[in-house]
């Protein structure tokens, strides 16, 4: 793929990875809070802020290559998860058929 064609589906990439954040993403890691059992572990390397710089990226990403997020279901409403990617569901599935996130291995992975 020429650089350009590259710049470009990125860009698009970029615009849907966004969307997700805002119209999903943000939603979902919220509910899941209630599951981790290491919350606050996680919380003292993964507190993001406008001020992160590739150098807490990494870090954040080492942290978790080391460190399993443990989550434990029991005590919690999987209902209130269930209605919410019911609520979702046409936002994921459009995801799943953007051809370009497809060759975003990162995003798809998460996916």
């Amino acid at each position: 793929m020429i650089r350009r064609d590259r710049k470009a589906m990125l860009e698009k990439v970029s615009i849907v990875v966004n969307e997700f954040r805002a119209g999903l993403g943000i939603e979902l890691i919220a509910s899941f809070r209630g599951y981790l059992v290491n919350l606050d572990d996680l919380a003292g390397h993964l507190q993001m802020s406008g001020r992160w710089q590739d150098a807490d990226f990494i870090s954040a990403k080492k942290f978790l290559g080391g460190n399993p997020i443990e989550v434990d279901i029991a005590g919690n409403d999987l209902n209130i998860l269930q209605n919410l990617l019911e609520n979702k569901k046409d936002q994921l599935l459009r995801l799943f058929e953007n051809a370009n996130l497809m060759e975003h291995d990162t995003f798809t992975d998460m996916l």
